[in-house]
């Protein structure tokens, strides 16, 4: 019999192939012993799993056999046998071979024609009136089909088929009223008065789950022909078994890849997909709108060809894309350019990932969004706010020298009323005044306009300038100042760095007790340059850990008003540690405080002088 069935799943079936060709030669050796009238000419074929068994194939009461297969004469008395004990199955073995019978679901289900036809080849063959194809639980003995009897059922506990599943070998009996394992069966001693018996396992998943048996009503001799009948039509049996369970993965894989289908039709996102040589393979419809094209022309061209068709240096170290594709990198929201089919380039954020199999690539897979719409209103919103901001800072500029001047009593002296809503109108504008050069800072640093300026500078020398700004500030609060610095060098724009050190002191001033201490230090460490600014205020929740270092974002709705915190002072601070190439990070526990740790790269001078001390501005 010949099943039809995809390549993907022939795995499946090679495997049962595979076990009855490396099982028939050690089942054969331990049936010879108890076979007689050999057929000559016949090869032993033997079959798969096997294991060595305590007995073997047995046969007892055996007698040469008349013209026809049926017994001639009195049977012989059974040759004493080392017989098994009435078996005695471990709980986990039982559990393992239970588990793989019951994975093939087909306990309880009704005959099935494929089955039927191998129990009526073995009867024709074996010259037997019964044969069975049983499935054998804990419990009970399932009939798979059966040929020659109207009332197929069997008592488990009176089968003779415990033998062969426990055993896991084959079992030969000539006359069982003779054997001392069946002699009191009740199958024997009793209707059907069974005499010999026939039966072979049943594997799968490497456990015997059943038999294939032939039953006869007068003792017989079975011949090695017979035990290879036996064999032959186990491994069909088997491969029908495998059919079944080849059909289940069929069915799941079907679904699988429905699923798979409607996800790749409903994704908006482009999603590709290729080959191990980077060559498309695959591509959903929003792919084929994105980039104007049908899916038959994309497939089979060069991924990166493809969206970079003008792009000469494809693989230089500035194209993401192709690095990824040369160096088989993973990518994660990165922003590039691709170009439809029809010329028109596009801004794409994309994600990629290499596809590993055996060791080696079998393809990537490109998931990309065309964000050339929201690319333009960041661009208007960045637009928007630098203008305001920078229309703003002259007139401020012009309020708050009006103001001082107020408040210092040049024009005149003031009321003290007077003196109190001046002395607010300036604390506010100069609030406001730090908020717009905070937003035109973070414009800068986002467009990359801001210059960064690398020089040697003593760790010591960047920490005293950030305490100076913020000494006032922290006497007003009642807050400690505290410092552990060393003199190690660190290349980098001094004043960009102390603005940082600047924000964190600032910010843990505004947030700790009063009584309490802020401490930073500063030192060089395996290599790289730690500053660490811990304070023992209020911390930060868990929910708001990830989003703090966003624009505008404060811990709480109330800070921006209370604590006078524009939101902005982390995210110029995360810019300008990026922009110097290091990480910015924090550890929080909620009431008890927050550390703030910024880790740099090392840099050290190959010539020059040794840095002087940073002073300053005021003094310069």
């Amino acid at each position: 019999m010949v099943l039809a069935v995809p390549c993907g799943c022939l795995g499946l079936l090679h495997r049962v192939q595979e076990r009855h060709r490396t099982r028939r030669a050690g089942e054969a050796s331990h049936a010879r012993e108890g076979l007689e009238g050999d057929a000559p000419g016949r090869r032993d074929r033997g079959g798969a799993g096997g294991r060595t068994h305590r007995a073997g194939c047995r046969s007892s009461g055996q007698r040469p056999r008349a013209p026809g297969g049926r017994a001639a004469g009195p049977a012989a008395a059974a040759p004493p046998h080392d017989f098994p004990k009435p078996y005695v199955v471990t709980t986990s073995r039982e559990h393992t071979r239970v588990k793989a019978l019951r994975a093939l679901g087909l306990l309880d289900q009704p005959g099935q024609e494929r089955f039927r036809r191998i129990v009526d080849r073995a009867k024709h063959l074996l010259d037997v009136p019964v044969v069975y194809i049983n499935l054998v639980d804990e419990t009970r003995l399932w009939v798979v089909a059966c040929t020659g009897q109207t009332d197929p059922a069997l008592d488990h506990d009176a089968s003779f088929c415990h033998f062969v599943v426990v055993d896991d070998a084959p079992v030969l009996v000539g006359d069982a009223s003779t054997d001392p394992r069946f002699c009191d069966n009740p199958l024997v001693v009793g209707p059907p008065r069974l005499r010999a018996y026939a039966g072979y396992p049943l594997r799968w998943d490497g456990q015997a789950v059943g038999t294939l048996c032939a039953f006869d009503v007068v003792p017989r001799t079975w011949s090695r022909a017979d035990l290879e009948v036996l064999a032959d039509m186990s491994a069909w049996a088997e491969l029908e078994l495998g059919a079944e369970e080849v059909q289940r993965r069929l069915a799941a894989a079907e679904l699988a890849q429905r699923l798979t289908d409607s996800v790749l039709r409903s994704a908006g996102d482009g999603i590709c997909a290729t080959d191990g040589e980077g060559r498309l393979a695959l591509v959903n419809p929003a792919a084929c709108d994105l980039l104007a094209a049908p899916a038959e022309k994309l497939l089979g061209q060069p991924l990166h060809e493809l969206l970079h068709p003008q792009d000469s240096s494809c693989y230089d170290d500035d194209c993401a894309l192709g690095a990824a594709l040369r160096d088989e990198q993973v990518l994660v929201g990165v922003d590039d350019a691709f170009r439809r089919q029809d010329g028109e380039v596009f801004l794409v954020q994309l994600s990629f990932a290499p596809l590993r199999q055996d060791d080696r690539t079998a393809g990537a897979v490109l998931v990309f969004q065309d964000v050339s719409q929201r690319r333009e209103v960041e661009r208007l919103k960045d637009e928007f706010v630098s203008v305001v901001s920078h229309e703003l800072r002259t007139p401020l500029t012009s309020m708050r020298g009006s103001l001082g001047l107020l408040a210092a009593g040049v024009v005149a002296e003031l009321p003290p009323e007077a003196q109190s809503l001046v002395d607010i109108a300036l604390t506010n504008t100069d609030r406001l005044s730090r908020l717009v050069a905070d937003i035109l800072d973070l414009e800068r640093l986002s467009a990359g306009h801001m210059h960064v300026v690398r020089r040697p500078h003593r760790l010591s020398d960047l920490v005293a300038l950030a305490l100076a700004a913020v000494e006032g500030m922290a006497a007003q609060a009642g807050v400690r100042l505290e410092q552990e610095t060393s003199d190690d060098i660190c290349w980098g724009d001094a004043d960009r760095l102390a603005q940082v050190l600047v924000n964190l002191l600032g910010n843990a001033v505004r947030f700790s007790h009063s009584g309490s201490a802020v401490r930073v230090t500063a030192r060089m460490r395996e290599g790289e340059i730690r500053f660490e600014v811990c304070d023992k205020g209020r911390g930060i929740p868990p929910d708001r850990v990830e989003q703090i270092f966003e624009r505008f974002a404060q811990v709480d709705v109330s800070d921006a008003r209370e604590k006078q915190g524009s939101g902005l002072g982390l995210a110029i601070c995360q810019s300008i540690v990026h922009a110097h190439g290091g990480r910015i990070d924090v550890d929080s526990i909620l009431g008890q405080g927050s550390t703030f740790t910024v880790v740099l790269p090392q840099r050290r001078p190959r010539n020059g002088p040794w840095p002087g001390p940073l002073r300053r501005k005021e003094e310069t």
